[in-house]
């Protein structure tokens, strides 16, 4: 009898979480129809629309202020941000782009966003769990389980030798704004802070943070969401550059390239846009040490050397490393010129499949050295 009593609870609870999972889709699905959009595009300055031109897709580069991880208590999310400062010249000119091609749109529509900073939003899993909790609401409780950003972002926790699934863990258990303790504000966790990043993904409005003035639609915020790919430059000491080409804190003869890119996880409703729908393209034009610069005539001239090594990944879930998942066309590297401004840099071209529930990802660093030419050659 007492057996029985349990099962009969399980089933419960199982049922219970089925109905509120049920529920909840239904609720997007319903703002879906009604809303047309939960992330409509922003319009997007001709000079920062990625050199791919994928759907969306935006290329901008900054300084990182800031890595978080958000994990919802009542939302399908568990979000790592990545916040960069741009430049006066890019954030004068989004902001002023931006509003005014809103505002040709719709009269309507007012941009209340200073683009002081810019943040990246991405959920790759894992692993998810949905565990009967209660018989009242919310009935069941969602954890959604990091997948290894550790390298993409160079994460780092005191006695973690899997900082990415570690943080993500604990963020399962503490979800919410105000639990998250140091997982939504994680300095002091990520190497890449204070470095230089280059973000590309979809340029949307979060219809989520909009409020409405006297019919007046205010946007609040502006995100790269989901985060196609990101890059940045380390030293041969693992030292993130925040210079680049033409400052003097640039790389001289050595710079390894990380690339980093991503499928967003199909439990995240923003999945659910018309642009996530297929394959994502993204390239990037890396920028080569000063030593590859050195012009004809002068009086040296170096050589380029360039190496690739694909980094392994650790599934939590499965306890064990991969190479990488979810991509059609496995990232293709060469020495090209970039037609934007006719210098030649490293070209590094992927295309991510449509992501399944747990999203794909691929870390691949790119070595690169100059060095004189063999005497005879």
């Amino acid at each position: 009898m007492f057996k029985r009593r349990i099962l009969k609870k399980e089933i419960l609870f199982k049922a219970c979480a089925v109905f509120f999972t049920a529920m909840s889709v239904l609720f997007v699905f319903s703002k879906r129809v009604f809303c047309q959009s939960l992330y409509p595009l922003l319009p997007i300055p001709p000079e920062y629309i990625s050199p791919a031109a994928e759907r969306g897709q935006i290329a901008l580069d900054g300084i990182v202020k800031k890595i978080s991880l958000f994990h919802g208590r009542g939302d399908d999310e568990a979000d790592w941000h990545v916040y960069i400062e741009l430049d006066a010249v890019t954030k004068n000119r989004l902001a002023d782009y931006v509003s005014k091609e809103l505002q040709s749109r719709n009269p309507g529509i007012i941009l209340d966003y200073s683009f002081n900073e810019v943040y990246s939003e991405l959920m790759v899993l894992d692993k998810y769990e949905n565990v009967p909790k209660s018989l009242t609401h919310p009935f069941g409780d969602e954890y959604f389980y990091s997948a290894d950003v550790t390298k993409p972002f160079l994460l780092k926790k005191a006695g973690s030798t899997h900082p990415a699934w570690d943080i993500g863990y604990f963020a399962t258990r503490h979800q919410g704004g105000s639990n998250l303790f140091y997982t939504n504000n994680l300095n002091g966790y990520s190497n890449l802070d204070g470095g230089r990043a280059y973000l590309q993904g979809v340029f949307v409005n979060d219809k989520e943070h909009e409020i409405n003035i006297a019919g007046k639609q205010i946007i609040k915020k502006a995100e790269i969401h989901p985060l196609d790919a990101i890059a940045f430059a380390m030293d041969k000491n693992g030292n993130v550059y925040s210079g680049k080409y033409g400052q003097p804190n640039w790389a001289k003869s050595y710079v390894r390239w990380r690339v980093a890119f991503f499928a967003n996880s199909g439990y995240h409703r923003i999945n659910g846009e018309y642009y996530l729908k297929g394959a994502r393209t993204t390239t990037f034009y890396l920028d080569l040490p000063d030593e590859a610069y050195k012009k004809t005539g002068e009086a040296k001239l170096y050589t380029i050397s360039c190496q690739r090594k694909v980094q392994r990944l650790w599934d939590g879930a499965g306890e064990r490393y991969y190479d990488a998942r979810g991509w059609q066309t496995f990232p293709i590297h060469s020495i090209e010129v970039d037609s934007a401004d006719g210098r030649k840099k490293l070209k590094v071209t992927a295309v991510m499949k449509p992501p399944d529930k747990f999203g794909g990802i691929v870390v691949c660093d790119y070595i690169i050295t100059t060095g004189l030419p063999v005497a005879g050659h």
